[in-house]
């Protein structure tokens, strides 16, 4: 058992101790507008999308479909995406791969009911002892935020349980995010009449701590990201947000926005402009730091005519590095 840790320590750290300032090797580029995942979606409804804050050639990849059951309800479903660039055509080439041994299969299978599944978050712990899987369940009448985690020693996940330091009663909450340093909460409600941005201070508890304290969390707003509209589906990677809104000023729908964290505080949101929203819905974006590429990713979904049916998800070139290039687990 300690061996097939170390095995699993090694691979991480050997991904890590590839991330670097120096881009001397750079050798790829993601497209500059937006690309239908074609391999992966579906005639129905595929968004809510979840992966690794970077990418690593190989890496799982969540989302949230009802294509199991034919457009009537929304479950958690995976796969393995690979991905490579060919210099030769200039072009970037994502496609997955289904496997009975995929890692979160178990996962998945505790967390699928006859409810609506929404919206997955991956993570682990800083000391990479516990997998972490977030998501919001409409079980009770309203969603809530549920998590699950995996101890690397037993390999068994664990039971769903709701997050009821921040679940309510009466209103919806979903979309949960961790800042890099793992000491913020994110996740948006709709307490206030329309969707806003909040989050909690973690007090310098470690991510499984905070579960088991009886701490009861303030919720912080997020003025000046949030609008007299709906902003949802906050995703953080390492000094930028990515989030939806239907704010005004916008191409229509719902559209992507961006903020930096800056001398301790996040920047007036900016919106991703016309080559990435349209006047249809953009929601849920992920935005993923790259090796060897001169500009990251980012992953959305998108109910834009062209695609397979409903919303499907796509992927763009960010139009800029991510600024902290220094791995969230350093």
């Amino acid at each position: 058992m300690k061996t097939q840790y170390l095995f699993i320590l090694a691979y991480f750290l050997f991904i890590f101790a590839g991330c670097s300032s120096d881009y001397d090797i750079e050798e790829g580029q993601f497209p500059t507008t937006p690309v239908n995942f074609e391999d992966i979606n579906s005639e129905y409804d595929d968004y809510n999308s979840a992966l690794p804050y970077n990418l690593y050639h190989e890496v799982p990849y969540l989302f949230s479909s009802n294509r199991n059951t034919n457009g009537e309800k929304f479950d958690i479903v995976g796969y393995t995406v690979e991905f490579y660039y060919n210099p030769d055509l200039e072009k970037v080439y994502f496609y997955a791969v289904e496997s009975n041994n995929f890692y979160y299969n178990p996962a998945i299978a505790k967390i699928n009911t006859a409810s609506n599944e929404l919206g997955p978050y991956i993570t682990y712990s800083l000391d990479y002892l516990y997998d972490l899987l977030f998501y919001a369940t409409d079980s009770s009448g309203n969603l809530d935020i549920y998590y699950t985690y995996n101890y690397v020693y037993e390999k068994i996940w664990k039971d769903p349980l709701p997050l009821n330091k921040i679940n309510t009663d009466e209103h919806n909450e979903a979309y949960p995010a961790f800042n890099k340093t793992r000491d913020e909460f994110y996740f948006c409600s709709d307490d206030n009449d329309h969707f806003d941005m909040y989050k909690v201070n973690l007090n310098n508890s470690s991510i499984i701590n905070w579960f088991d304290t009886e701490e009861v969390p303030q919720k912080i707003g997020l003025d000046i990201l949030n609008s007299d509209l709906d902003e949802k589906c906050p995703y953080i990677n390492r000094d930028l947000m990515v989030f939806t809104s239907n704010r005004e000023g916008g191409y229509g729908g719902y559209d992507l926005y961006y903020s930096e964290f800056i001398d301790g505080a996040w920047s007036n949101p900016v919106n991703f402009g016309e080559t990435i929203n349209t006047e249809y819905d953009e929601f849920r974006p992920v935005a993923l730091y790259v090796q060897n590429y001169t500009n990251d990713v980012m992953l959305f979904s998108s109910n834009r005519p062209g695609g397979k049916g409903g919303f499907d998800l796509y992927y763009v070139g960010l139009p800029f590095k991510l600024r902290d290039v220094v791995y969230l687990e350093d």
